[in-house]
């Protein structure tokens, strides 16, 4: 018989009112959405935890108001609670407004393992609502601790000890578990319960889900705390990606699992991520005006081009007019409010490259000449493939680079780490050339 039927008929039964049972027929399974009890629904509730265990269904009820004394009274008498899915709204069990929502669900947590437990507002309207489509896990973490601790502690009364609970307590739960999941995770091997293959599967697994957990957790209480969730930080391409990659390496133990989204953008693409209000820290080679920076280190920038170019070819100091005679490799300015044509020297013919890799890539290839940064093109410096051109002056430039907050939003203790940490590994790696 249909499920809609076979409960409804539960329900007539009982002398049920319409108001105290909601049905829905979702996906050919019977959703009990919602079961209001009052005195006069008790048997009703009783019968369908009977009905659930006996025919094998998990049902997830709500118990709402002053029926959670006789729930609790239920649940404790029944047991076996494994056929049914329990969302408990524990205003008034206990003894109705006296008792509070701690207090309800300290009571209620003893007596059975919660799917998931309401708020006193909540309303079986918006639970039906918020479980819509929802998949309700069979297992709770709870269980993959306790099969964890029967593992890693070698047996049932080991992990028993280990857990602070009854040996037949965690067989209890070890057993449950087995016919939720319909797979078999231990067997006996001898006077030892070893995993099968399936249960070292989903054992891995499981620590996995734990851990994940447990982090989730633990990030919550440190955002409780005040500790941000993310630390936006936008940097300018040239900016030696050496001493950001060791103060976020860093940063990451210290990080409380604080996030870090990080934007390259050039010249003025820097001001404008800033100054939307997009970024927390950022790192610029301009002197953003409105914002005090902190002062960083100089990169140093310097004119090459490769060894067989024209330009070197000439045998002497160059000047302006040499340079602006050949093709100039510029990188574009990410900005959309006001570019810059930072470097370009007027020279008719120029290349817009998108990047600084893209730029080192032309250059070395003998496409043209560009100011470079020195921790970028190392190699090719040293293997001769690129050399300096000798400028009458204005070979190599040197800007300062400044470390800028958002001043519109406070900072925040795993913002403030980070600036540290940045200002420390740049002063660190002030003379290196590594990128």
């Amino acid at each position: 018989m249909p499920w809609p039927a076979e409960l409804l008929r539960l329900a007539g039964q009982l002398d049920a009112q319409p108001d105290h049972v909601a049905l829905e027929f979702r996906r050919q399974r019977l959703a009990l959405t919602g079961l209001q009890l009052r005195a006069s629904g008790a048997r009703c509730f009783r019968a369908v935890l009977e009905h659930g265990r006996t025919h094998g269904r998990r049902l997830p009820v709500v118990v709402q108001q002053k029926a959670g004394q006789i729930a609790v009274d239920d649940l404790r008498r029944y047991g076996d609670f494994g056929a049914v899915e329990l969302l408990i709204d524990v205003h008034g069990i206990g003894g109705g407004a006296g008792r509070d929502w701690q207090q309800g669900k300290e009571q209620v947590t003893d007596c059975f393992h919660l799917t998931g437990l309401l708020d006193r507002r909540a309303s079986v309207t918006d639970l039906a609502k918020g479980t819509e489509g929802m998949k309700v896990p069979r297992v709770t973490l709870d269980q993959w601790r306790t099969l964890q601790a029967v593992i890693d502690h070698g047996g049932f009364a080991q992990a028993a000890e280990a857990l602070h609970r009854s040996q037949s307590s965690v067989s209890y739960t070890v057993a449950r578990m087995q016919e939720q999941l319909g797979v078999p995770l231990l067997r006996i091997d001898g006077r030892k319960a070893v995993l099968t293959e399936a249960g070292e599967v989903l054992l891995r697994r499981s620590r996995q889900l734990v851990t994940q957990a447990s982090q989730l957790e633990e990030l919550a209480h440190h955002m409780e705390q005040g500790w941000e969730a993310e630390v936006r930080l936008v940097v300018d391409a040239a900016y030696p990606s050496a001493k950001l990659i060791r103060a976020l390496s860093d940063f990451m133990p210290k990080s409380r699992g604080c996030r870090v989204r990080l934007r390259e953008e050039v010249l003025s693409g820097v001001e404008e991520v800033l100054k939307d209000g997009t970024a927390d820290l950022a790192i610029s080679g301009l002197d953003i005006t409105g914002y005090l920076g902190s002062e960083l280190s100089t990169v140093e920038f310097v004119a090459v081009a490769h060894a067989d170019h024209a330009l070197h070819q000439l045998g002497r100091k160059l000047s302006v007019q040499d340079l602006q005679s050949q093709m100039q490799i510029v990188v574009r300015d990410t900005g959309l409010r006001q570019p810059r044509d930072a470097g370009w020297l007027g020279a008719e013919q120029r290349w817009t490259v998108g990047s600084l890799a893209t730029s080192v890539a032309f250059v070395s290839s003998g496409l043209g000449f560009a100011w470079l940064p020195r921790h970028l093109i190392g190699r090719e410096l040293a293997e001769g493939l690129l050399k300096p051109l000798p400028l009458v002056q204005g070979s190599i430039r040197r800007p300062l680079f400044y470390l800028y907050t958002n001043h519109d939003k406070p900072l925040g203790p795993a913002t403030r780490i980070l600036i540290e940490l940045i200002k420390t590994y740049d002063a660190g790696q002030a003379n290196s050339l590594a990128g």
